[in-house]
């Protein structure tokens, strides 16, 4: 179960692609795996109009760093906040509308610049485009 992974990289255009350097779209663990190699502390990007405290940034570094590519087929447990939300935000200079459980309006900005907002909702078993 991907739905996490295939709902993102669904919402990325070409464009997004390059500035992961990547010439066409990767398969699933590539996608993965590129976010890993350019993990940073997300200090561009606030989660509800809040920075992200120090210890947070840690937090989140860690846990993409930690993160098992072999086993996604299991599904991603999507955070109220959610690391590699963070991260897209931070390396691509997007926002991020998340309806989180289908209740909670989630928002992630980047401050420097959104070049496009991207939307998606989630339930207990599922992530998707909204």
């Amino acid at each position: 179960m991907t739905c996490f992974w295939d709902a993102i990289m669904a919402s990325l255009t070409h464009e997004d692609y390059l500035l992961l350097n990547f010439k066409k779209k990767p398969t699933t663990t590539s996608f993965i795996d590129r976010l890993k190699s350019k993990n940073v502390k997300s200090t561009l990007v606030k989660w509800n109009n809040q920075n992200i405290s120090k210890q947070e940034m840690n937090e989140h570094y860690v846990a993409i760093k930690c993160y098992n590519t072999a086993k996604i087929r299991n599904g991603h447990l999507t955070s109220i906040c959610d690391s590699f939300l963070l991260l897209l935000c931070h390396l691509l200079n997007i926002g991020i509308d998340h309806k989180f459980l289908n209740r909670y309006s989630i928002t992630y900005r980047n401050v420097r610049n959104n070049r496009k907002i991207l939307k998606f909702k989630n339930n207990r078993g599922h992530f998707e485009k909204n």
